[in-house]
């Protein structure tokens, strides 16, 4: 057993606690985050240490850096880790500390850590959503002002007295919402020319509802969805499953947990509402629950089924309710006639084998779901480079 070295990290420099074999304190010092400061800390490291640290918006750049250099890179998630004592003080010196020792006692909640193409394809939805908050966000404002113009009200607001200026705040209000919209616009065509590029996309595509954007989100947040080793593990990840108190003979349901990506949740729900408009299965569940527990449960027990299906679907290559193949194909052309989209000739061997899945045997699928193996080859890229 090598030392543990835990690192608190910040923006301009982190701490660095490393513990020996023993569980003594080896060395206490400070770094500059910086390249040459992460060069530093490299050249003191050794191939056997194990390195803990919590996961921030600096954690994965640091984990590609220190990975080839130690046995074991750990990141931490910070809302599982213990927690400290009550009492006790909070300096970034014995943060590294605590998470030297909570690691070295083997009782840090490890994160997953994506690969990098992973990262770059949760920016890109992080980036979209952002772009459609603004561009919700002008529209409520532009219509509030609307209202109060009807009624004859012009209403409180800055410069309002100096129409040159208020005029001027209108036009850069305009500006910055048109912008949002052409740069959104210009991401949807971007997610859709990827899906319909990319295998695992193309197969989450034909569950109902699922579009390049949710396809997107939902690949982009899981990364392997085998990871997850079951369909209910996917689902708990989704934040989509109520919590459970569970308490000798008594057991309490309540709201959703609402744990992991938000980006997810949000996005499963958006499909679950475009599903139950065409899938009769599950517009008829949604009707059955809402008669009793009202639309907002039940679209989120929606939700939670698709998260459930799609995990089926993208391990096993088969789940419940998948569109037929007639209707996959035109939504695929659709898709690739609204944004234009060119279709390499490499390409076309793997969305006609996507496209020509075989549907579900019904009377050999489990229970919740469960599918049999699909006969189809594996969906890997034909004919890239």
């Amino acid at each position: 057993m090598g030392r543990c070295i835990g690192i608190d990290l910040h923006r301009k420099r982190f701490s660095v606690c490393v513990l020996d074999e023993e569980g003594e304190i080896e060395v206490e010092v400070e770094y500059e985050t910086s390249r040459r400061g992460v060069e530093r800390f490299r050249e003191t490291l050794k191939g056997t240490d194990t390195v803990v640290f919590e996961v921030s918006e600096l954690a994965f750049a640091l984990h590609d850096a220190l990975v080839s250099r130690v046995m074991r890179v750990i990141v931490a998630d910070p809302a599982k880790t213990r927690e400290r004592s009550s009492g006790e003080p909070k300096t970034d010196r014995l943060d590294a500390r605590r998470l030297a020792r909570l690691g070295q006692d083997k009782h840090i909640a490890e994160v997953w850590v994506p690969d990098p193409e992973t990262r770059r394809l949760r920016e890109l939805v992080r980036f979209h959503q952002q772009l459609t908050n603004i561009s919700t966000k002008m529209s409520n404002i532009e219509y509030a002002k609307g209202a109060c113009r009807s009624i004859g009200l012009s209403g409180p607001g800055l410069w309002s007295n100096d129409r040159e200026k208020a005029e001027l705040l209108e036009d850069a209000g305009r500006e910055v919402a048109e912008s949002a919209r052409k740069q959104k616009a210009r991401l949807d065509a971007m997610f859709a020319d990827w899906a319909v590029k990319t295998p695992e996309a193309l197969l989450a595509m034909r569950h109902a509802g699922v579009g390049p954007w949710v396809a997107a989100v939902v690949i982009g947040a899981a990364g392997e969805m085998g990871r997850f080793g079951r369909a209910q593990g996917f689902a708990s990840y989704t934040g989509l499953v109520p919590r459970v108190h569970q308490s000798g003979e008594g057991c309490h349901h309540g709201r959703i947990t609402k744990a992991g990506r938000k980006e997810l949740r949000h996005a499963l729900v958006q499909a679950a509402w475009s599903a139950v408009r065409s899938d009769p299965a599950l517009k008829s569940s949604f009707k059955r629950i809402a008669r009793t527990r009202g639309d907002g449960k039940a679209i989120v027990a929606i939700a939670r089924k698709i998260a459930t299906r799609l995990w089926h679907l993208m391990t096993e290559g088969h789940c419940d309710g998948l569109m037929p193949d007639e209707a996959f194909a035109l939504k695929i052309k659709r898709i690739i006639r609204d944004n234009h989209i060119e279709i390499p000739s490499h390409h076309e061997p793997t969305i006609a084998t996507t496209a020509n899945l075989r549907k579900v045997d019904k009377h050999k699928s489990g229970e919740k779901g469960r599918c049999k193996q699909a006969r189809e080859p594996s969906l890997c890229r034909q004919g890239d480079p």
